[in-house]
C-alpha cells in the first residue's frame, strides 16, 4: 500500500500536508519515501487526532522518539507498550533519566546544523531559513516576533505555507523577517517595512542579497526592485535578472500605465515587452511582444503623455506599438508615417 493510499484509508481527516510533517517526524519506524508507516508514526497520528500533539512539537516527538526506541531495545523500560503514554509529556517523563544533559552551547550547535539553513552570506548581510521553532527562536532572538516568542509562537502557521528566512546585518546586528507567502517584511521591532518599490534598498541591502531574492522567488521583482540602471541616452545595459516563459531576459527599461507594470526585456538582440498587472500582487504576466515579431529593439517615449506607446525597430524599420489598441504601425527607414496604419493595410515590413 502507497503512503498516498494509506493516508486515504485511514487518516484521511489529516491533511495530506500535516500527515506527511507528522510521519517524518518518525525517523525510526517510517519512512513515506518507501511507503512505510511504522508503530511510531502511527502513535504520533494517533496523537495528533486525539489533539494530544501540536505541530510545532514535532521536533521535539523526533527527538524523545529516538531515546525511547534506544532504552526499550535495552529492556529499561517498564511499559514498551506505545499506547501506554497519551502525550508527549508523558513520553518524556519516562526517557528524562536516560537523556544526558546538554550544555547551551551544545544545544545551539545542534539547532544550527540540523534545524536552520545557511541559504545566503556576504560581507554584510546573512540569510538564514529556520526549519523548527527552536531554530527560529535562536535566531529571532532579541526581536518581537511572534515567530521567535516562547509564547503563543507561530512559527509553524506561517512555515506551513513557505519558508520564512532571518536577514541578519553583520555590521550592525539588525534583523529583518520575511516571508514571501504572506508579504511580510518586518524589523526587529515587529513593524512592517514597507511594501513598495525598493523594498531591500531600505534596509541598504548589497546588490548580492537582491540578486539570491530575485532568483528564488522571480515575482517579487517588481516590490524588491534594488537600482535603476536605465539610461536611454547611451543604452546602458541591463537592469536585474527576470525568469518567465523559461526565457532569461535582461530588464531594460521599466515603466508603469494604468493598473500595469510594463518591462522591456532585452536577449539575444531581441526585445520583449512583459506586462504585469499589479493590483496589490502580480495577477498576470505576459508577453506584449516577443520575438516572433522579430523586434531587434524597444525604447519607451520619454514623453509622459504617451507613456501607452513604444518604439520599436527592426532593421531600418521603425514602428509604434500603441498599448491601448495593441496595433503597430510600421514606417519606413527610421521614420513612423503617422497617416498609415501599416499593419491593417498588410504593408508590414516584416
Amino acid at each position: 500500500m502507497t503512503a498516498h493510499e494509506i493516508h486515504w484509508k485511514y487518516y484521511r481527516n489529516i491533511s495530506k500536508e500535516n500527515f506527511t510533517k507528522i510521519v517524518s517526524a518518525d525517523t525510526i519506524s517510517s519512512n513515506l519515501q518507501k511507503n512505510k508507516l511504522g508503530k511510531y508514526g502511527k502513535w504520533l497520528l494517533k496523537l495528533y487526532k486525539r489533539k494530544c500533539l501540536k505541530l510545532e512539537d514535532l521536533y521535539k516527538a523526533a527527538d524523545y522518539i529516538a531515546i525511547f526506541d534506544k532504552i526499550a531495545k535495552m529492556n529499561k523500560l517498564l511499559y514498551i507498550d506505545l499506547n501506554h503514554y497519551k502525550s508527549l509529556p508523558e513520553m518524556y517523563r519516562v526517557i528524562k533519566p536516560f537523556i544526558k544533559i546538554k550544555s547551551e552551547n551544545e544545544e545551539i550547535r545542534r539547532i544550527k546544523e540540523y534545524e536552520a539553513e545557511k541559504v545566503y552570506e556576504d560581507e554584510a548581510f546573512v540569510v538564514i531559513s529556520p526549519k523548527t521553532n527552536a531554530a527560529s527562536c535562536l535566531y529571532g532572538k532579541g526581536t518581537q516576533w511572534c515567530t521567535a516568542s516562547k509564547y503563543c509562537n507561530r512559527f509553524w502557521d506561517y512555515y506551513s505555507q513557505g519558508n520564512l528566512y532571518i536577514i541578519i546585518n553583520k555590521r550592525n546586528g539588525k534583523k529583518y523577517q520575511f516571508h514571501a507567502e504572506t508579504k511580510s517584511f518586518m524589523n526587529e521591532n515587529d513593524e512592517p517595512i514597507n511594501w513598495e518599490t525598493c523594498t531591500l534598498k531600505k534596509i541598504n541591502a548589497t546588490q548580492g542579497l537582491f540578486n539570491y531574492f530575485i532568483s528564488k522567488i522571480p515575482y517579487l521583482y517588481h516590490e524588491f526592485l534594488y537600482e535603476k540602471k536605465y539610461n536611454i541616452n547611451d543604452q546602458t545595459e541591463f537592469i536585474e535578472d527576470i525568469d518567465d516563459y523559461k526565457c532569461r531576459w535582461k530588464i531594460y527599461h521599466e515603466f508603469g500605465y494604468k493598473q500595469y507594470v510594463y518591462y522591456i526585456g532585452l536577449e539575444d538582440n531581441s526585445s520583449t515587452l512583459y506586462c504585469v498587472k499589479w493590483v496589490g500582487q502580480i495577477i498576470g504576466i505576459t508577453q506584449v511582444i516577443d520575438k516572433k515579431f522579430g523586434v531587434e529593439k524597444i525604447i519607451p517615449f520619454k514623453n509622459i503623455a504617451r507613456q501607452n506607446e513604444v518604439i520599436i525597430i527592426k532593421g531600418n524599420h521603425t514602428g509604434i506599438y500603441n498599448i491601448d489598441t495593441d496595433t503597430i504601425r510600421w514606417g519606413y527607414k527610421g521614420f513612423v508615417d503617422d497617416r498609415i496604419d501599416w499593419v491593417n493595410n498588410k504593408k508590414v515590413f516584416l
